[in-house]
């Protein structure tokens, strides 16, 4: 039974009643899309053009501050740079080609691993002979796997949900 909840960078720490706790990361599916917005949007602008930060966080409706923590962990990926001064901005330094979401992801998340006996098997004394266990490592392959096939030069070549965001946007500011 739990008690209680704590949310900490996206991973929930459950407490049982013993006051144990155990970790479950639950917050991928939303979070993942927060966090890809941005470079997507600079990934659509070329690997050439710097991208203003505010132009980013206009299009793209992420916090000024969030985007300034997601970028600078891309940057210490090698995925963008960041360019100081009044036309600094964002650019990318790797081909659309070799981004892909896993790579965006991980670079700003860590690894996923979806249940914490993914990660840290020792957290389930069970770990060894669960067969829920071998599902979800099954889960956890399959979603990377889907992740890393996506490659950003395909996202932008598929014109994904983006486009409805910034018609969205563009009706609500002409209003």
């Amino acid at each position: 039974m739990l008690l209680n909840r704590e949310v900490f960078h996206g991973q929930t720490w459950n407490y049982r009643k013993s006051g144990e706790p155990f970790l479950m990361n639950w917050y991928c599916y939303a979070i993942y899309g927060e966090r890809s917005k941005p470079i997507y949007y600079v990934a659509e602008q070329g690997m050439d053009t710097i991208v203003n930060r505010k132009a980013i966080s206009d299009e793209m409706r992420v916090p000024h501050a969030f985007l300034g923590k997601i970028a600078q962990q891309l940057s210490r990926a090698g995925i963008l740079e960041i360019v100081q001064g009044p036309k600094g901005g964002l650019k990318l330094i790797t081909s659309i080609e070799n981004i892909n979401l896993l790579e965006v992801i991980e670079a700003i998340t860590g690894e996923i691993f979806l249940n914490d006996c993914i990660l840290n098997p020792s957290s389930c004394f069970r770990s060894s002979t669960c067969s829920i266990h071998v599902v979800w490592e099954n889960a956890r392959d399959n979603f990377r796997k889907i992740l890393k096939n996506a490659t950003f030069a395909k996202l932008i070549e598929e014109g994904t949900c983006m486009k409805s965001l910034m018609i969205d946007h563009a009706v609500s500011s002409d209003e």
